[in-house]
């Protein structure tokens, strides 16, 4: 056996230590970021930290404390905070400079020695829209859509000037009033617009929006026409226009779609003296809307948000006439519990649920602090800091984070395997495209590319491994050797994916590591009785 196999059997050996090592590394919970309207920023907190009752937040963006040189200045009114599935990005809608600002959503990964640079932002999306208001971010990772406030300031953005320079309200008119922002979020561009307005033959006023959970359909909460325009992602094609059955100054302005896709619910404010908000839900096949039964009479509701529970069990309502949370039933559309009284949702805050369903989180504009329940008591479970003025808020397990990041590395990747004119890498060429081989590129992405470590063995594994799979590729005996030393490798791989939890996860990863050192051993051994 040549010496390159040697080096291939230890090479391929050795994985299972750096692997399972970097596996129990990673950390476990849910990351949760607000973003603070008057603070000019998102603070980011991990749900362990607020778990154990300590100062929550791991790092502001931007963060001119231990942000590389050049600051960044303050954030320019963000409002919504959307978290891509695919790709290693936040976002945060800005009003007042009409953008979008691009941050990474792992810049502190709390990893024991590693150099961290809080706050990170990675770009600013120069938009058409004026004052951009909701964003939703398609399943796949690559679009993303915008709202626009423009005819509906919400407060405190001030007035401002015209094109002409005359001071105007919260009712501005002009030709981009009604149009929602396309961006192509693999090169953090906007690639065009929709225009609303010219779908419906009149003012729109499209505030929020949020996608079906297939990312098939856009769903448009437009405040002045007072229905949900939809428009299919993949034609950019007007569908349908939901008329909602409101009253002349409830104005949609938040759009919450159930994650099985029934319903669409949608949350009506009143900026009136009068303040007599709604919620309205429609079930998609019908597209009938009706309104939702809410406690304490209309008279005494005006909603800015609803969410909703993974399982699409229950709605959460949240009431700013009151400055509770109101606990919905899916099944019979009506409120049964009220949660969190005396939060003062005096602004348009955002509510959302963690992966689990476990935890509900929403923001106190008011108050500066975020406050976390639980779903299946309706307790109250912690209250964490936040800076100035929350306003949107949005949560994500942290390994599925860290797994979707990978994927913009990973196009990296295989942009660099092109170049290699088609050599394959050591599993490749060993296994073929097969399920092995695909769970351990998904290993790599979820337990490697979050750390330090990891991103370290990784690029030693894609700077050796095109030299020996040449050789593996053209050997027969030589790959079902390989495929001998590897299989260990899938099964402590598949191992760790399938632990539920962080114990097990570390339980797995010390069975494996024990593994992997023996076997190691073995083909060390073997290619030096074979050299």
């Amino acid at each position: 056996m040549s010496r390159l196999t040697n080096r291939a059997q230890a090479l391929l050996g050795s994985m299972v230590l750096v692997l399972t090592c970097a596996s129990i590394a990673v950390a476990q919970g849910e990351r949760v970021f607000t973003a603070n309207q008057i603070g000019g920023n998102v603070t980011a907190f991990d749900t362990d930290k607020v778990n154990a009752g300590g100062d929550a937040v791991d790092f502001r963006v931007p963060d001119n404390v231990s942000a590389p040189i050049p600051a960044y200045a303050p954030l320019a009114a963000p409002t919504e905070v959307a978290l891509n599935p695919m790709l290693q990005y936040g976002y945060t809608t800005e009003q007042l400079s009409g953008s979008v600002a691009v941050f990474d959503v792992l810049s502190n990964d709390n990893i024991v020695g590693a150099l961290s640079f809080g706050g990170q932002i990675a770009t600013r999306i120069q938009l058409s829209i004026p004052l951009p208001f909701g964003m939703a971010v398609t399943p796949d990772g690559r679009l993303g859509f915008v709202g626009n406030g423009e005819r509906i300031v919400s407060p405190p953005v001030t007035a401002r000037a015209d094109e002409v320079g005359n001071l105007v309200g919260p009712a501005i008119i002009s030709a981009t009033s009604d149009l929602v922002s396309i961006l192509d979020l693999e090169r953090n561009v906007e690639i065009g617009t929709i225009d609303i307005a010219a779908f419906l033959g009149g003012p729109a006023g499209p505030v929020d929006v949020a996608t079906s959970p297939d990312g098939s359909l856009l769903y448009i909460a437009c405040a002045t026409s007072q229905s949900v325009v939809i428009v299919d992602v993949a034609t950019l094609t007007f569908l349908a226009n939901v008329a909602l059955p409101l009253g002349v100054d409830q104005l949609p302005i938040q759009i919450a779609v159930a994650p099985d896709n029934t319903f669409v619910y949608v949350a009506a404010f009143d900026f009136t003296a009068a303040a007599t908000g709604a919620v309205v839900v429609f079930d998609v096949p019908t597209l009938t809307p009706s309104p939702v039964v809410l406690l304490g009479g209309a008279a005494a509701i005006n909603p800015v948000d609803v969410f909703l529970t993974p399982d699409s069990a229950l709605l959460y309502v949240n009431d700013a006439g009151n400055d509770d949370i109101q606990v919905v039933s899916v099944a019979t559309q009506s409120a049964f519990a009220v949660i969190l009284e005396a939060v003062t949702v005096a602004s348009v805050t955002r509510g959302t649920t963690n992966e689990a369903g476990t935890l509900g989180f929403v923001a106190d504009f008011t108050g500066s602090v975020g406050n976390s329940f639980n779903v299946a008591n309706s307790f109250m479970s912690r209250q964490f800091p936040c800076d100035a003025g929350p306003i949107g808020i949005a949560v994500k397990a942290v390994a599925l984070l860290s797994a979707a990041g990978a994927a913009n590395v990973q196009r990296a990747r295989e942009g660099r395997e092109d170049r290699n004119k088609g050599l394959c890498f050591v599993a490749t060429a060993s296994y073929g495209n097969t399920g092995e081989v695909a769970s351990l590129r998904a290993f790599r992405d979820l337990y490697l590319m979050p750390t330090k470590f990891g991103r370290s063995f990784v690029d030693l594994y894609y700077e050796s491994s095109p030299g020996l799979a040449s050789v593996i590729s053209g050997r027969d005996e030589v790959r079902a050797s390989i495929r001998g030393g590897l299989t260990p490798v899938v099964w402590a791989a598949s191992l760790v994916m399938g632990a539920g939890n962080g114990l097990t996860a570390a339980v797995a990863g010390l069975l494996a590591l024990a593994l992997g050192a023996g076997v190691g051993r073995r083909l060390l051994a073997s290619g030096r009785r074979a050299s």
